[in-house]
């Protein structure tokens, strides 16, 4: 019988984890205390004693077992991020708040509101769900994880309705494939060994095929979101040489489809070229966006605690998804939306800090995946307000829509799953 088997020692290890309420660190801490016991075991035996006696005065050096445990218990002691907590809540407020100011302008019905404030409290229950669940136990699934999505992917091109004349799919289904599929990418790359030619080009492939099937559902917006996030992971899974010039590769063939699909699709292109410079605007006689110089005309005219929105040209379901931003600024007034922009730069900032603390490698790519996303969809749609950006999709927790806000908590209960396992390597 090998040493790690040992009955003395196993014990002892049992007798600490016992006082010890988080399951998830129980094979850490048995792993690194059967460590310590047996380097000093060898030692004991180096210097002449029997296995017997070295295992018996091993164990001694360590310690009070009980004592051992209830000090981990403390350290090891499950905690949510409570500060991200807070700040998601502060924005789910806000946006009551903006939906409650439009209603009084007949542009936000109560249902609306009753429904985003359901999506919000069935959010915070699966994500309470998945805080519990230990999200490292989907690694060895990541293969299939994304099997599934492409399939998913595949019957929403069959079963999907058309929006202009167009198939389509809505933003909040593809927000969550989009998210599955990062999240089943930081997995793979954790699998595939990447000094290897052939995991390499295996992996640039499945890379690739996200971006074709979100060009597919069509969402152009998404496309690009999922390809600067995905170069994040690369890049912070440390990949060698060899394996960059798949990431430039990926950037090149994901830009170059998306923009294709830009030029042949009509709404999406007369948003493209009205955000070219006046020159480039000139040559397609293309005068800019309708919409935009609207929303600009709306925060020229805001003042400081706000007025009736009701009068406004834009149509009701922008100014309450996509416009969300210059609707919080024209109907709650500038104050309101300083305080929207002061909470939604600490929810960015304290994120993106929790990227840092997560020592395992799967849990990090997931925390960025997640933190890029939630970061993108702000700074696109709050710039695409003010005439910065072609690209919108409407502000996380705060933008009229239950499933989008279902979602975004989601990923908020993901970031928690991780966050209490941040000192947590493996399972």
């Amino acid at each position: 019988m090998g040493l790690e088997n040992n009955k003395n020692i196993k014990d002892f290890l049992d007798n600490i984890i016992i006082h010890i309420k988080n399951k998830d660190v129980h094979n850490e801490v048995k792993m690194e205390f059967e460590s310590h016991i047996l380097e000093i075991v060898y030692e004991f035996i180096d210097n002449g004693l029997s296995e017997e006696k070295a295992i018996e005065e091993a164990i001694k050096r360590m310690g009070n077992p009980k004592k051992i445990g209830e000090r981990l218990n403390k350290v090891h002691k499950p905690r949510p991020d409570y500060i991200t907590i807070f700040l998601t809540i502060g924005l789910l407020s806000i946006g009551v708040l903006a939906m409650y100011s439009l209603m009084k302008s007949d542009l936000v019905s109560k249902g609306m509101i009753y429904k985003n404030i359901l999506s919000a409290m069935l959010g915070g229950i699966v994500g309470i769900g998945i805080y519990k669940f230990d999200y490292r136990k989907i690694k060895k699934y990541s293969y299939q994880i994304y099997g599934i999505t492409f399939l998913i992917v595949l019957l929403t091109r069959v079963f999907g309705y058309k929006t202009n004349g167009v198939d389509t799919i809505s933003n909040s289904v593809s927000l969550l494939i989009t998210m599955i599929f990062l999240i089943s990418l930081s997995g793979i790359i954790q699998l595939l060994d990447l000094s290897k030619i052939k995991n390499i080009i295996i992996l640039t492939i499945l890379s690739i095929i996200p971006i074709l099937a979100l060009m597919a559902i069509p969402n152009a917006t998404m496309a690009l979101f999922y390809i600067f996030t995905v170069n994040i992971i690369f890049f912070m899974s440390k990949p060698p040489k060899k394996y960059k010039l798949g990431v430039i590769l990926i950037e090149l063939l994901g830009i170059i489809t998306v923009f294709l699909k830009i030029l042949s699709t009509p709404h999406l292109k007369d948003r493209l070229l009205a955000f070219m410079p006046g020159l480039f605007r000139s040559m397609f006689d293309h005068p800019g966006t309708y919409i935009q110089t609207q929303s600009m005309k709306l925060l020229d005219n805001a003042t400081l605690f706000g007025q009736n929105i009701g009068q406004s040209n834009i149509e009701i379901n922008i100014l309450r998804t996509d416009l969300i931003f210059t609707s919080i600024a024209y109907s709650l007034g500038w104050i309101m939306a300083m305080v929207s922009l002061v909470v939604i730069v600490a929810f960015l900032v304290r994120n993106f800090v929790l990227v840092f603390k997560v020592k395992d490698n799967f849990g990090k790519l997931i925390t960025a995946s997640i933190v890029s996303m939630l970061s993108l969809q702000f700074i696109a749609t709050i710039l695409y307000s003010i005439g910065l950006s072609p690209l919108t999709f409407g502000l996380p927790f705060i933008s009229v829509g239950g499933m989008n806000v279902l979602i975004n908590c989601i990923m908020i209960g993901i970031l928690s799953s991780v966050y209490r396992r941040k000192t947590l390597v493996s399972v």
